[in-house]
């Protein structure tokens, strides 16, 4: 089961939440401070561009209080799953949609998959995390992207992005609470890939780093569910 780190390393869990909010935190009032500023009002493309960049910073710290919350159930009790009849694809589009690049993230394949059993938000959760991790390590307008197999029992999904990839130092600490490396990806994965891996094993998965190539990518798998012949209703 995940826990949250013990009592002695509050200062440090508190210094690492600290750093965390302040990023995004800083990006928003930064930004609003330029759509307020009277003297050079700027073109109506380049106001919306502000905005969604404001957008995007609060989804980020909108998805560490999950992470928080999810964190704090954790460490209190069994993790609330309410596992049901699903399609990944659903799970995919809302996730797209709620990192705030969707034009940045391919899918493939865009055909019917078959259905698997489990909590769709959840996984749209996970998928959240592991998206926004891809986008924030990669080059601007690099693409992200998700692929999707169908196995003897279960779906594999993968994340990959076009990233420096991980440090090695890092590797072996990658699933652990608020493992921090020194590269591209800055500010660490904080809470988000240790409950990534503990969402996913309970609803009978896997969630994996895979090694080897340009970039980063993250697998895991879901259960089919019983009797999926068909998309639920």
């Amino acid at each position: 089961m995940f826990e949250l780190p013990a009592p002695s390393t509050a200062p440090h869990v508190l210094f690492v939440l600290a750093h965390e909010v302040r990023t995004p935190l800083c990006a928003i009032l930064g930004l609003a401070d330029l759509l307020r500023d009277p003297p050079s009002p700027l073109p109506p493309a380049e106001q919306r561009e502000l905005l969604d960049d404001i957008v995007a910073a609060a989804m980020r710290l909108d998805r560490l209080l999950d992470d928080c919350i999810t964190a704090v159930q954790s460490g209190a009790s069994e993790i609330a799953i309410a596992p049901r009849p699903m399609t990944i694809e659903a799970a995919i589009a809302r996730a797209r949609v709620e990192c705030g690049a969707p034009q940045r993230i391919t899918v493939e394949p865009s055909t019917a998959l078959p259905v698997i059993q489990a909590d769709p938000d959840r996984i749209v959760q996970v998928l959240v995390n592991l998206l926004a991790n891809a986008l924030r390590a990669s080059p601007p307008t690099a693409p992200v992207h998700v692929s999707v197999v169908g196995l003897d029992s279960e779906l594999e999904i993968r994340v990959h992005d076009h990233g420096p990839g991980v440090e090695p130092a890092l590797r072996p600490r990658l699933f652990e609470p608020f493992a921090r490396g020194s590269n591209a990806l800055g500010s660490g994965f904080g809470l988000g890939l240790a409950l990534c891996r503990r969402l996913i094993e309970a609803q009978g998965g896997r969630l994996a780093y895979e090694d080897g190539g340009e970039g980063t990518t993250f697998v895991f798998t879901l259960p089919y569910a019983r009797g999926s012949g068909a998309i639920p209703g």
